[in-house]
């Protein structure tokens, strides 16, 4: 046996084994909770969709309502990751404007949002754990999108419309049937979006 079929053989470690388990309880919980519902689903559902022990998951989890949390939590570090690679990838190529900015980061939230339709669904419709809006509000500086399109509107009033807006645009994205109807839907947006930054002439002036 070779040197690279010995350590393709190795078994993995603790550590790995542990996130793997890991993965496989959100794996397990976000396709059940996107079939059946937050409320309808039971820990001995993932834990016998997961193949892991009830032991397990409380090893990682105190609860039910902390997988949800964590599905939630890693759905917002994807977005924010998404929106400054986004930005990022602009200023690359010399945008500087930060309206110009703001649209891209918010098409790439956007077709996130369809990406992660399930999740959408799930964070937006009405069946959550009881305290999840309590923990929606606690902000970190990495997931503060309000922060950062502030910084690129410059306009307090206009980042609170357009950033308090999305959640309802992305469970209407999350909403549609294929990928080319949510690009259509995002396109439009967008432009509206375009139009509500562009500043209009005083009354009285040409």
């Amino acid at each position: 046996m070779s040197d690279a079929e010995h350590k393709d053989q190795t078994p993995p470690s603790g550590d790995a084994k542990t996130n793997g388990r890991r993965e496989r309880i959100l794996a397990a919980a976000r396709k059940l909770f996107a079939e059946r519902g937050f409320s309808q689903t039971n820990v001995a559902d993932i834990t016998a969709l997961a193949d892991v022990s009830i032991g397990s998951v409380y090893y990682h989890f105190a609860n039910k309502n902390e997988i949800f949390f964590e599905l939630w939590s890693t759905y917002s570090r994807g977005q924010s990751a998404a929106t400054r690679a986004a930005v990022a990838a602009f200023r690359a190529v010399g945008v500087t404007d930060g309206s110009q900015l703001f649209l891209a980061g918010t098409r790439a939230y956007l077709l996130c949002a369809y990406d992660s339709r399930d999740l959408v669904s799930l964070f937006y419709g009405s069946d959550q754990p009881a305290d999840f809006s309590e923990r929606q509000r606690i902000v970190t500086p990495e997931f503060d999108w309000h922060a950062q399109n502030q910084k690129l509107l410059q306009d307090k009033a206009l980042t609170t419309v357009l950033t308090g807006s999305m959640g309802e645009v992305s469970r209407q994205v999350a909403a549609l049937p294929t990928k080319e109807e949510a690009e259509t839907f995002i396109n439009a947006v967008i432009a509206i979006f375009s139009r509500l930054m562009t500043p209009q002439p005083e009354k009285g002036k040409t």
